[in-house]
Order: C-alpha cells, then structure tokens, then sequence
C-alpha cells in the first residue's frame, strides 16, 4: 500500500526516488530520518487496513439476505398492480422469519416469494405488515436439510455520525451487491425517523440491512433515496 503521502516512494529502495535503506534497515528519506511520531503515525494507518473486516462481514451478509418478490394482481388504494423486486434478511432462523420493507410485500393480498443465495425462488407468507413504518415480516420455510443464518440485529445504540456501514441488496437487480459509507445523520423529516447515509441505496436494495462495518450488526433496513438529480447518495433506512 502506498502509504506515504507525500508523493514519495515507501518502497524497497531499487526505484531511485531519492529513498535509501539505512544499515539497520530503516528508510532514510533523503537527507532526513523520519521521526518516531511519523512512524507511529504511519503503522497506526497500517493497523487500520489490517482491522477491516468489511469483507468478512459482506460475506456473511450473503448467507442471511435474500431476494424478494411480490405480485401484486389486485392493489388496494395507494398500492401499485405488478410485480415488486426488493431485499430481507432473516432475524430469526428457527420460524424462518424474514424483516424488510412493508413497500417491498405490499399491504394488498400478494403472492410473496423469497430465494435465498444459489436457489430458487419459493413460497412465502406474510406475518406483520407496518404500512407507517415501512417495516414487514414474512415467514419461509427453507429446503429441507438447509439450515438458516440470522442476522445479529444493533437493538441498544443508535450509531453515531462519520459511524462506518454497508448496504447489501440488490440494486438494479445486480444480486447481492455491498457499498458502503457513513451515517451521515439522523433526520425525521419524512414521517418517521430515519437513518441518513451516503452508501449508495437504489431500487432492489429496499429491505436489505444497512450493517455496522465494524461490528456486523444490522443498524438499519434499506428503505429510499433522495431522487433529486443533483443529490449524491442521499439515502435513508
């Protein structure tokens, strides 16, 4: 990893870019040691790269989220006739219960299908729809002989803003896509209150987790973005 960045070369010293090794070893950047500060300053940088784990945690995100789909034949008022696409994750393992978007199932009677990563597409049904909220649960049973992986869910502290997450979804129905960013505030201008964050969110990614990229937990359930064209990843969840 280029470390320095200054523009120097933090290499092995054959580039000729004025970086020579000392007799310990050490790098003697032209005529001037680096201090101890800047070393200490240089492996904490290096121990921050070593301690992120967002790939782990992007990996197990793939054996709990899964891909929804929702005819819709016959809306209710404010509802939309055709066919939903979105995401879930399981919470509960044992009675195959899955959270996501109450807009992703439809509060009108729906046929509901959930397919989790490699498999087909089966049958669901609903458990509890929250319009206001924006928030359903929906019950599958697995293939027999698989066993289900629950999401560890952040219930205590709300996390802080700059707090790294990811969102892990199906955008544009490119199946089980991460991006990641920061909680970039807290705001309860749309109804209720929402989580705001600079990861990306697009359609597909609705009912996914937003996850803690450092602690794994679901901090939030993917749910809008700001459709303004001048705004830059404005999502919500």
């Amino acid at each position: 990893l280029p470390l320095d960045s200054g523009g120097g070369c933090s290499c092995c010293g054959d580039c000729g870019d004025g970086v020579r090794r000392s007799r310990g070893g050490g790098v003697i950047n032209g005529d001037t040691a680096a201090s101890g500060k800047a070393a200490g300053s240089r492996q904490k940088r290096i121990d921050t790269f070593a301690q992120d784990n967002s790939e782990d945690i992007f990996r197990k995100a793939q054996a709990y989220t899964v891909r929804i789909k929702t005819s819709v034949p016959v809306p209710f008022s404010g509802d939309s006739r055709g066919i939903l696409i979105g995401a879930g994750f399981v919470v509960d393992a044992g009675r195959g219960w899955i959270m996501t978007n109450a807009h992703v199932v439809s509060r009108s009677p729906a046929r509901v299908q959930v397919a989790f990563h490699g498999q087909e597409y089966g049958p669901a049904r609903k458990v509890y729809v929250d319009p206001f909220l924006d928030l359903a649960v929906i019950e599958t049973q697995p293939d027999k002989g698989r066993k289900l992986a629950a999401a560890e869910l952040e219930c205590r502290d709300q996390p802080a803003m700059g707090h790294p997450v990811g969102a892990y979804g199906h955008p544009w129905l490119f199946y089980y896509t991460g991006t990641r960013g920061i909680v970039s505030g807290v705001t309860s201008k749309y109804r209720t209150e929402y989580l705001q964050t600079d990861a990306p969110i697009d359609s597909g990614n609705s009912g996914g987790p937003l996850i803690s990229l450092t602690s794994g937990k679901i901090v939030g359930i993917n749910t809008a973005a700001m459709r303004e064209p001048r705004s830059k990843n404005t999502s919500f969840a």
